[in-house]
């Protein structure tokens, strides 16, 4: 693969590698603790001329492909992408049908990090978004974690986003294909999904924003709303905050599953930070899958009622399977 050599001539191993460890020049090589494994001495090197690393202490090494596949959790492919939007390297041009489609999924990314933006300043800058904080604090959230998830609000409003998209001169049914807003039966107007709610962005391994939870902060229902299923969203084959502890889930070897975002960070801010949320209580043999790329054990924390039993009975099932 021609990107896959441009890559490894354009992104030097040692830069890579001092994302994950601090690492000092000994004589050709670098040298420094082993991001894999717990030490006090110094035993994973770096060869900066053949583009490898080696550590002595449990033995893993590879190439910048594996480094970044190992630390990252991710698949070949994923690494590559990883690498070439880290470093500004441009991806190769599918073609046909694939090339569309490459260029919608670019541009829906594009809607959602926009959206997030405008979001999170609603959350701080309007009466509303004040409201919303107050009810956060009260679930006893702190700033920092509502900063460091990147909470934001909706306005109650049925044309607010939808506003805020036409100074940016994007259509409504781009927005539509993003699942920010709804089309009117048999009406050619669209309407904001997301209206009077707090708003969870849901970000893929890499930090892309590929949809949202709402939770209202008025007495209507349903009480949480999600993204629908978009081209870059599959409710199902995600869970909640993955992005944020994959690093913490692999060194406690464990993933602590729990339903729902505020359960998340509840946890989370608790002291517990191998935890995940599967987005409702319907976990899937996706999300199982996708959880054990990161830890062996999976413990089940749903809610104490009959439908949260019911469910953390099938996800022990799925995790077992």
């Amino acid at each position: 693969m021609e990107i896959v050599d441009k890559i490894k001539q354009t992104v030097s191993i040692v830069e890579v590698a001092s994302l994950y460890t601090t690492l000092k020049k000994r004589g050709s090589k670098y040298v420094g603790l082993c991001p894999f494994h717990s030490e006090k001495e110094p035993s994973f090197n770096v060869d900066e001329e053949k583009q490898l690393y080696h550590c002595f202490g449990c033995g893993r090494g590879g190439d910048i492909f594996t480094l970044v596949m190992e630390k990252e959790q991710l698949s070949f492919p994923e690494a590559v992408r990883f690498l070439a939007r880290r470093y500004n390297i441009p991806l190769p041009s599918p073609k046909s049908a694939s090339r569309q489609q490459q260029k919608l999924e670019e541009k829906l990314y594009r809607i959602n990090e926009l959206a997030l933006g405008y979001f999170r300043k609603n959350l701080y800058s309007t009466s509303e978004g004040q409201k919303a904080l107050a009810y956060l604090k009260k679930r006893g959230l702190t700033k920092e974690t509502i900063d460091y998830f990147k909470l934001g609000y909706a306005l109650h409003s049925w044309e607010a986003l939808i506003a805020f998209f036409r100074t940016k001169k994007i259509p409504e049914s781009l927005l539509e294909k993003a699942g920010l807003v709804l089309k009117k039966s048999q009406e050619n107007r669209y309407y904001d999904r997301f209206r009077g709610r707090i708003i969870f962005p849901i970000f893929n391994l890499t930090g892309q924003v590929l949809g949202f939870g709402g939770r209202t902060i008025f007495d209507e229902s349903p009480k949480y709303l999600n993204s629908p299923d978009t081209p870059i969203y599959t409710k199902g084959q995600w869970l909640y905050g993955l992005n944020f502890n994959k690093n913490a889930i692999r060194e406690a070897r464990e993933i602590i599953l729990v339903e729902g975002y505020t359960d998340f960070l509840a946890l989370y801010q608790a002291g517990f930070k191998n935890v995940v949320a599967s987005l409702g209580t319907s976990l899937t043999p996706a999300q199982t899958s996708l959880a054990h790329r990161f830890a062996p054990q999976l413990t089940v924390c749903y809610d104490g009622d009959a439908a949260g039993q019911k469910a953390a009975l099938r996800a022990v099932s799925l995790g077992l399977s």
